[in-house]
């Protein structure tokens, strides 16, 4: 009786197994997704940061937005919607928002004249 009832079960293990693939996926994802974010984030951010010191160098507007917005599409998965850099007397200010999973705002405003601590990030 015990031979029998092992062979009613063969391919129970991969059935199973089919069966619980696409919650496998699904978790991996999930976890693979968080890195994924916070890089894209930190890239964003300093890339932000790079752009206004481009303005601060007195580098015109255009070359400085044509940078960022090379360097922005190299990160996959995202929509920039909105740029904004400006320079005044007194400050460079770059601004982004960025639409991945949800949007988001990425601003950096530097202080005209630069001090040596304004190339310092971390």
């Amino acid at each position: 009786m015990g031979i029998s009832l092992i062979k009613n079960q063969r391919g129970q293990a991969l059935v199973e197994s089919l069966a619980s693939l696409p919650m496998l996926i699904v978790i991996a994802l999930a976890v693979l997704s968080l890195p994924f974010s916070i890089l894209s984030h930190y890239l964003s951010d300093h890339w932000v940061y790079q752009s206004s010191l481009c303005l601060a160098k007195e580098e015109s507007k255009v070359v400085c937005e044509a940078q960022l917005l090379q360097r922005l599409r190299q990160i996959p998965f995202q929509k920039i919607s909105e740029i904004s850099l400006r320079r005044t007397g007194s400050k460079a200010a770059t601004q982004i928002t960025i639409k991945r999973f949800r949007s988001y705002r990425i601003q950096n405003e530097l202080h005209l004249p630069l001090a040596s601590d304004d190339f310092k990030r971390f």
